[in-house]
C-alpha cells in the first residue's frame, strides 16, 4: 500500500494488566487506534500518530512503544497531565465462559482540550500528507474524531467500534452524521445489537448498505468472523468465516485491534 499513509488520531494511553493476585505482568503504550498504526507500521507502511500524551514516565512508554516499530510521533503533543491508563485484569481460571480481562480507566482525564483541525497541524506533515491517500484510524464514534476528519479530504475512514458504552447514549442522527463518513467498519455482537437497533435496521447487509460501507467486519470470538462488502457494481456479499484454531487466552487486549490491521 505504498500510496496510502496511516494517520491515527487520538490519545496514547498506558494498558497495565494485572494476573489474579494483582501482581503486573505487563505494561505497554495502547488505545485501539494506535494498537492498529502499531501493528501496520510493523508490517512495514508509513504511520503517524497525532494526538496528545501526558507528561511522565507512562507518556515515555507510549510514546517508545509507537516510536520502537517506525510510527512517525512527531505530532503527539505532551500536555502536563498524568498519562491515561487503563487497568485491565486476568481472572482466576480462565475457561471460555468466563470473562478473561475487565478494565477500568484511571480518574485521571486528559480533557478534551487538545482537539486540533488539520490546518492547525505543522506545514510539515501537510507536504508529507498531501502527497499521499490517507487512511484515517480511528476509535470509536468520538466528536473529536468527528472534527478532524470532516477537516481531511483525500482520505478513507477506518474505524473500530469496540465498546457498547462508547455508542450508548448517542443519537441515532450523530451516528448516521458519524458513519456516512467511513469506509471500513469493525464492531461486535454487542456493538451490532444495539446499531441495529438505533438505526431501525435489520441485517449487517443493511448497514453495509446504508452507509455505502467498503467492508464491515463483524468479530464473533471463537464463532469466528463475518465480513459484508459491497464489489464495484455496489452489490453486497457476505462471507463467514470459521475460527479454525481456537485456543484458550490468557490476554485478548488488543485482540480486535490486531484483525484491523488487515484492513
Amino acid at each position: 500500500m505504498a500510496d496510502y499513509v496511516f494517520v491515527s488520531y487520538g490519545e496514547l494511553l498506558i494498558d497495565e494488566i494485572y494476573d489474579a493476585n494483582n501482581t503486573l505482568i505487563k505494561k505497554d503504550g495502547g488505545d485501539s487506534n494506535m494498537n492498529v498504526i502499531y501493528f501496520l507500521s510493523s508490517m512495514g507502511e508509513k504511520c503517524y500518530a497525532i494526538g496528545v500524551v501526558g507528561n511522565d514516565e507512562n507518556a515515555d512508554i507510549a510514546v517508545s512503544t509507537l516510536e520502537n516499530v517506525g510510527v512517525n510521533v512527531d505530532f503527539v503533543q505532551r500536555i502536563n497531565k498524568p498519562t491515561n491508563i487503563v487497568y485491565q485484569f486476568v481472572p482466576e481460571n480462565v475457561t471460555p465462559e468466563t470473562p478473561v480481562v475487565t478494565s477500568c480507566f484511571h480518574p485521571t482525564t486528559n480533557a478534551p482540550s487538545w482537539v486540533v483541525s488539520y490546518d492547525e497541524l505543522p506545514r510539515q506533515i501537510h507536504n508529507d500528507l498531501n502527497h499521499h491517500n490517507i487512511i484515517l484510524v480511528l476509535e470509536d464514534l468520538e466528536s473529536v474524531n468527528l472534527v478532524f476528519l470532516s477537516t481531511i479530504v483525500s482520505k478513507k475512514v477506518i474505524v473500530d467500534i469496540g465498546l457498547v458504552s462508547s455508542i450508548e447514549n448517542l443519537t441515532s442522527d450523530y451516528i448516521r452524521e458519524f458513519l456516512a463518513n467511513v469506509h471500513f467498519c469493525q464492531i461486535n455482537i454487542d456493538v451490532l445489537r444495539l446499531l441495529l437497533d438505533k438505526l431501525n435496521a435489520k441485517s449487517l447487509e443493511e448497514l453495509c448498505e446504508m452507509f455505502k460501507f467498503e467492508l464491515i467486519i463483524l468479530t464473533k470470538g471463537e464463532a469466528g468472523a463475518t465480513f459484508v462488502y459491497a464489489d464495484a457494481n455496489k452489490d453486497i456479499h457476505k462471507i463467514e468465516k470459521e475460527a479454525t484454531f481456537i485456543s484458550t487466552p490468557v490476554d485478548t487486549s488488543g485482540a480486535g485491534d490486531a484483525s484491523s490491521r488487515f484492513f
